[in-house]
């Protein structure tokens, strides 16, 4: 059967925090809910582990590390098969029994598919771990802007151009954050140029129209915020 929702979790070298975060979201679930992983392919420890565990998985390249996570969630996603797409880390455990029915009700309240539901999480004000539509993954190809360092920061901004970046406190993720690798601290550093600062603009611009294109094929009526004067290049540079 086709699950109802598909949980996306990128992983490296750490099932001592994977496996009490698998072991959370199917105690806590009451639909049916798929996990897919993608890990590297020198990554063994995972492998191995994945091997003798019943949940997909994909294993493909290593990348760029931290600044080309974007491609490793998107890989994922676009193998999954769920009506909503929740894209998490290694690192959560799932606090709220029943999560996947109250993000399936709430997205009930968007039936066009456009929306972006932020999740609480506990140390964290931003939409870190998005739960999307499959209409949507379709729409951008994929969850994540691929050039962005922090693409879940551009995929909110996305959807706040049609009041669709929705939060809600009914469902509580706990992020186990062990603060920022070296990985991550260099390719934060990116983002503090003028370069970025006019990508992050043309990406989310780019986002905003490949919905827009959506909604009048499929005859949809959204209302938009008009973005003329958001300065762009102040946002979605720093968690």
């Amino acid at each position: 059967m086709t699950p109802r929702i598909s949980v996306i979790v990128p992983t490296r070298q750490r099932t001592h925090l994977l496996a009490p975060m698998l072991l959370s979201v199917m105690s806590t679930a009451q639909e049916r809910v798929e996990i897919v992983m993608r890990v590297d392919v020198d990554d063994d420890e995972s492998i191995a582990y994945l091997r003798m565990s019943p949940f997909p998985f994909i294993v493909g390249p290593r990348y760029n590390g931290y600044a080309t996570l974007g491609m490793l969630i998107n890989e994922a996603a676009r193998m999954s098969r769920g009506e909503l797409v929740l894209v998490v880390n290694d690192d959560v455990e799932f606090c709220t029994r029943g999560w996947d029915t109250k993000l399936l009700a709430l997205a009930a309240q968007y039936p066009d598919g456009i929306f972006n539901i932020g999740v609480q999480v506990e140390n964290a004000d931003n939409f870190v771990f998005p739960c999307i539509s499959r209409t949507l993954v379709h729409v951008l190809d994929g969850v994540f802007d691929e050039r962005l360092v922090y693409p879940d920061i551009g995929l909110r901004d996305v959807l706040r151009a049609f009041n669709r970046a929705v939060r809600t406190e009914e469902v509580v993720i706990k992020h186990n954050w062990m603060g920022m690798t070296p990985d991550q601290q260099n390719a934060v550093g990116h983002t503090q140029t003028g370069t970025y600062h006019n990508l992050y603009a043309l990406c989310v611009q780019e986002g905003i129209e490949k919905i827009k294109q959506h909604l009048r094929r499929s005859t949809c009526v959204v209302h938009s915020t008009d973005f003329g004067s958001t300065d762009f290049a102040s946002v979605g540079v720093a968690k």
